[in-house]
């Protein structure tokens, strides 16, 4: 709960002093890293502000621990609101053949099709960690070229937590995931 406040707190600070876009960009970006509630913790924040002028926000906390109460039975329908990856053209824990080729993610909604963030290990696979990346018309699908190098093992990791990365066109996050496979000798 603490990480929640510091971050909602984060947000309150930036509508109080910045303007509503950066906030914005703030709360989103809270988001993107998994903090599903962080504008509605604001609120309660912002609310608290309001009606108790000057107080430290250590006051806050009955409203915080009724918002968690009442957060807590919502997470699986939140939940069910983050994209989904439907397919993979790699496949997890397999071998594959070495050489160029594209990569293919397809996934459950539309996306937003301005993001992008594929980073693997080794490195030198995944240029720019997207670089060529090509959406589908339809944002439900993404195109990464890549070259592999014979008998080598890869970690495959789609989307980021830490960045701007894959999202869905209404602006949820993609939970990231990680692939392992190797190509063959």
């Amino acid at each position: 709960a603490y990480e929640s406040m510091v971050r909602a707190v984060t947000v309150l600070y930036a509508r109080e002093h910045y303007s509503p876009a950066v906030a914005e960009e703030a709360a989103t970006e809270e988001l993107r890293r998994g903090f599903l509630w962080t504008k509605e913790l604001t609120d309660v924040f912002e609310r608290f502000r309001k009606t108790h002028p000057g107080e430290l926000f250590a006051g806050a906390m009955p409203d915080v621990v009724k918002f968690f109460k009442a957060l807590a039975p919502t997470m699986p329908e939140r939940i069910q609101m983050l994209p989904k990856i439907v397919r993979v053209s790699i496949k997890a824990d397999s071998e594959v053949e070495a050489g160029e080729g594209v990569l293919e993610v397809v996934f459950d909604r539309n996306m937003d099709t301005s993001r992008k963030g594929v980073s693997g290990i080794p490195v030198a696979s995944w240029p720019d960690g997207s670089k060529g990346a090509k959406w589908a018309e339809d944002g439900l699908s993404v195109r990464i070229p890549y070259k592999l190098e014979a008998g080598q093992e890869y970690t495959l990791t789609i989307g980021n937590v830490y960045y701007p990365s894959y999202q869905s066109a209404d602006g949820w996050p993609l939970d990231p995931v990680g692939i392992y496979f190797k190509t063959k000798p």
